[in-house]
């Protein structure tokens, strides 16, 4: 991974191997866009991918289909793992009896899904999108938040987690998350189709890195704005 240059790949395709991301930001900032740019790229380097979302199918779908990326394709294909997350499952976690029963049952899922598309291996890219539900149980020190970064941890996934909003002193629940993530990045939405990231923390060369405007193209994705100056001179030298 370069760390010479903030470009979008290099925050999110070009992630921290085995290691923890954090998105914050608010709704429509590019979050869920900047999630299947990171299961895309884990799947041009061959690596099985999975992803929690409380999004509907045919909503992710299209969401992907618009930036270039067939996903029903993918999960046909054993290359992407899709779980939604149950309708009760923030009513589940505020009630089960230990953490390790809500991630048992996230485990059960996994294997079910896997199952049916006869994918052999572990996923080595995971997106939690968004890990709001994980914090139901109204303790300050999720104890199911925890269990979730354990698993992770222990299945040496590289995975990227999203969270709708900043994340505030004094909100507590988000210590563990925090406290493990390499790499804590803030989304904006400018206005006029484009965004920033910028590096809210990183344990890294690309700590120091100035924040990184970008475009969601349909059929491309995730597009650094100075990428798409490029492709517009190259247009014109085309065209000229």
């Amino acid at each position: 991974m370069q760390t010479s240059a903030a470009t979008l790949h290099d925050l999110l395709g070009g992630a921290l191997p085995r290691r923890i991301h954090l998105i914050t930001g608010a709704p429509g900032s590019g979050k869920t866009s900047a999630c299947l740019h990171f299961l895309r790229a884990g799947m041009v380097q061959g690596e099985r991918t999975a992803m929690l979302t409380l999004d509907r199918p045919g909503d992710l779908r299209a969401h992907a289909s618009h930036i270039g990326h067939d996903l029903q394709a993918s999960v046909r294909d054993g290359r992407i793992t899709l779980i939604r997350y149950h309708p009760r499952f923030m009513e589940r976690v505020g009630a089960a009896a230990s953490a390790a029963d809500v991630i048992d049952e996230l485990r059960a899922q996994f294997v079910m899904a896997e199952l049916k598309t006869m994918a052999l291996e572990r996923p080595l890219r995971i997106v939690i999108d968004p890990v709001s539900p994980f914090l139901a149980d109204g303790g300050s020190n999720p104890a199911a938040l925890g269990a979730l970064l354990d698993w992770i941890e222990e299945i040496e996934a590289t995975a990227l987690f999203t969270w709708n909003g900043d994340i505030a002193a004094a909100d507590r629940r988000l210590e563990s998350l925090v406290a493990r993530a390499a790499v804590i990045l803030r989304f904006h939405r400018l206005g006029g189709g484009r965004f920033r990231a910028e590096i809210v923390r990183a344990r890294h060369a690309l700590a120091e890195s100035p924040p990184v405007d970008f475009e969601v193209r349909a059929g491309l994705g995730l597009t650094t704005l100075a990428a798409v100056r490029d492709d517009d001179v190259r247009e014109q030298l085309l065209v000229s």
